[in-house]
């Protein structure tokens, strides 16, 4: 009747370029008031006749509160939203292998402005596995907000070649084998995924051939194998996100560079809190990993780091946690060239350890809380003019006339410009990194100025080794093992040169 009140809990919006879709099962007042009314049986030919009378320059579709038999994929286009009522606007299908909503542009064609909100998709409601929840492919500039995307077979949502776009707000779960939240194939750039809840899918928010993007606040929950994983993905910010009780790492860094992986948390993981593999020049920062190799006691640590060079790993807290199972190390550089470990704190951090090296040319520095005093090291970067090749372990003196970083093999006993060894070989006339500060087991010595005993301050000899260091000589390490041959190689600790 004219002037009737809408019903307490019923709303209807405003009917400017908006149709409104009524379920089967929508309450009786939304059907009367509805543009298009489903039967419960191939419910996309009333959504999608909806859709496609909208005017070009955009409209709104609203699904009201029920449940939306979806038999063949529906499609969106440029300036189309997609709105339902909330978590009981549930789209699904008894259709095998079926992608539910879907957009798809072009290399130069795509769609823009979509947006699809309040509603979800559930690929378990109509009792078979269905394929993609959303799957978007050439869509730029758009937006997935609040929505829940679950029992998928493949993924809850999908982008392909996608970029510039916000997923923000929505839950993810139990999508498997697929993933929660996955960018890939082709490249998508310049995506926020923020705030998001994952939880249960094979693997929650993975970035595959993706650059650039934000992924930002979600929290990956158990079960699934990853929380977030980058493969093959570049330049990306993984911040503030939370990864718990996975069933592989919280955060899996493969094969991907110069991402910055900042204030998360991951704790709780079966194996690893943050894995770092073939991936060069990242920046791993204020991280909170604890709780890890929860599949296995001291098997597997808070940070990892195996095959991968450059990477800054800097003010992370890492502990073992209360749990049975505790993590091996608290930071395990495991292999990898030129890493950086700095202002850690590792306290009570790995029950083998709270940190290992055995990677090349590390620098640790002695800001990483509670690591032994050994395990520190530092080095220069210099340039080899010497005349000939160096190999790691050579003593080598900065040189007297220089032009910069440059070092040469020293040529008296006890030399004032001793420098450090090499860590690397170095060419003649290249560059590359001397390690001036730390423990070493590749320093060569020799027993020419006496047999060398543990605790023995040494000095150059002329050439390219140490020796035991006299009255005014310039001691640049102390010996920890013993040297009683001609040419041997022995662990010391490099200090501040000094006079003895």
């Amino acid at each position: 009747m004219p002037g009737e009140s809408v019903p307490q809990g019923l709303w209807l919006p405003p009917r400017t370029a908006t149709l409104v879709v009524a379920a089967s099962n929508s309450s009786d007042r939304g059907r009367a008031q509805a543009d298009y009314v489903c039967d419960g049986v191939n419910d996309h030919i009333e959504i999608q006749a909806a859709l496609d009378v909208l005017p070009a320059t955009g409209g709104e579709v609203f699904l009201l509160d029920g449940t939306y038999y979806i038999e063949a994929s529906l499609v969106l286009s440029s300036y189309q939203t997609l709105r339902g009522c909330g978590r009981n606007t549930i789209l699904t299908t008894t259709t095998a292998n079926l992608d539910i909503i879907t957009a798809t542009g072009g290399a130069g064609t795509e769609k823009v402005g979509i947006l699809i909100a309040d509603l979800c998709v559930d690929g378990a409601a109509g009792g078979v596995a269905n394929d993609e929840g959303i799957l978007w492919t050439y869509v730029d500039y758009n937006k997935i907000v609040n929505v829940w995307s679950q029992n998928n077979k493949e993924n809850g949502i999908h982008l392909d070649n996608c970029d510039s776009n916000n997923l923000i707000g929505n839950t993810c779960r139990l999508n498997s084998p697929g993933y929660g939240i996955f960018l890939g194939y082709g490249g998508s750039c310049h995506n926020t995924i923020q705030g998001n809840v994952c939880q249960g899918n094979a693997q929650d928010i993975s970035l595959y051939d993706a650059d650039y993007n934000t992924v930002a606040g979600n929290t990956c929950d158990a079960p699934g194998l990853y929380g977030i994983n980058l493969y093959t993905s570049d330049g990306n910010t993984i911040s503030d996100n939370t990864c718990r009780s996975k069933t592989d790492n919280g955060i899996d860094i493969n094969t991907s560079n110069n991402n910055i992986v900042r204030g998360n948390v991951c704790y709780g993981n079966r194996t690893i809190g943050i894995h770092i593999i073939n991936s060069d020049h990242n920046i791993i920062s204020g991280n909170i990993c604890q709780e890890s190799s929860q599949a296995a006691d001291n098997t597997y640590d808070n940070i990892y780091v195996i095959t991968s060079d450059y990477n800054l790993i800097t003010c992370n807290r890492c502990r073992q946690g209360i749990l049975a199972n505790q993590p091996r190390y608290g930071i395990n550089i495991e292999s990898g060239t030129k890493n950086i470990v700095q202002g850690n704190d590792l306290h009570d951090a790995g029950k083998t350890a709270n940190f290992n090296d055995a990677g090349t040319c590390t620098i640790v520095k002695s800001d990483n809380r509670e690591i032994e005093i050994t395990q520190v090291k530092d080095y220069a970067y210099v340039k080899n003019t010497s005349g000939g090749d160096l190999v790691a372990g050579d003593v080598v003196s900065h040189k007297a006339v220089a032009a910069g970083n440059e070092v040469t093999t020293p040529a008296a006993v006890g030399e004032d410009q001793v420098f450090g060894m090499l860590g690397e070989n170095i060419v003649n006339n290249a560059y590359g990194y001397v390690q001036v500060g730390g423990k070493t087991t590749l320093l060569k010595a020799t027993n020419a100025g006496g047999n060398i005993a543990i605790g023995d301050f040494l000095c150059t000899e002329i050439g390219n080794r140490a020796r035991l260091a006299a009255a005014a000589d310039m001691a640049f390490a102390i010996s920890l093992e013993d040297c009683d041959a001609v040419d041997q190689v022995i662990d010391a600790l490099l200090i501040v040169p000094r006079k003895i």
